[in-house]
């Protein structure tokens, strides 16, 4: 049974179509989804791990973002909570 060219063209085309747009959704999620994700989780252990500090102490103790800021420049912060270490833990 021989396919009329009407079907074989309509076939081309979605065929054309599809691998244009499997491409796109390809290139969509190697270049917006995955380092979208990647800042997400990243903000997300950054609070994690700024409240567990910021809630370490007492109201009196709680730092300014200036007085953390500099805590960080020299090397001096807090030790990591053990319930953090996961988190942390592909990051070497």
């Amino acid at each position: 049974m021989a396919r009329s060219p009407r079907v074989h063209r309509a076939r081309v085309a979605y065929h054309a179509w599809h691998q244009t747009f499997d491409k796109a959704l390809r290139d969509t999620e190697e270049n917006l989804l995955v380092p979208a994700l990647g800042r997400l989780l990243t903000g997300l252990v950054t609070a994690a791990r700024t409240q567990a500090v910021d809630l370490a102490g007492t109201a009196e103790q709680r730092l300014t973002d200036e007085e953390w800021r500099s805590m960080l420049l020299e090397g001096s912060q807090p030790e990591r909570p053990a319930w953090q270490t996961p988190l942390f833990a592909s990051l070497g």
